[in-house]
């Protein structure tokens, strides 16, 4: 007797997905019957929602250290005598962050 040399597959019910079942059966097969369950990871608990003020606050106090920077890195400069180089980029860039330092004094009702 001879068997038959092309091999058949079972047949799947409607709806189900046979890469799936391979991957399971795979698995099924890899840990001898004993799946190791795994736990979903935990997301973190976000903290406490900053509201909207203590944000712009948070805003305003980290304008305030890039504004105080420019300046500091405008007096090296210039010291070493590459004001006019970088005079005109540094100021421009120190004037936006004033400005958005000032709508948020305005946000802020100060």
């Amino acid at each position: 007797m001879m068997l038959n040399p092309v091999r058949r597959e079972a047949p799947l019910k409607r709806g189900m997905d046979r890469e799936f079942e391979k991957q399971r059966f795979a698995t099924h097969m890899q840990f001898d019957g004993d799946v190791p369950v795994v736990a979903p990871r935990q997301r973190p608990v976000p903290a406490a929602e900053k509201s909207h003020e203590q944000m712009l606050n948070e805003r305003f106090g980290e304008l305030m250290v890039q504004v105080e920077e420019g300046q500091a890195f405008l007096d090296r400069v210039s010291q070493a005598g590459q004001k006019d180089r970088y005079a005109h980029t540094i100021n421009a860039d120190i004037a936006s962050k004033v400005r958005e330092m000032m709508e948020i004094d305005k946000k802020l009702g100060r």
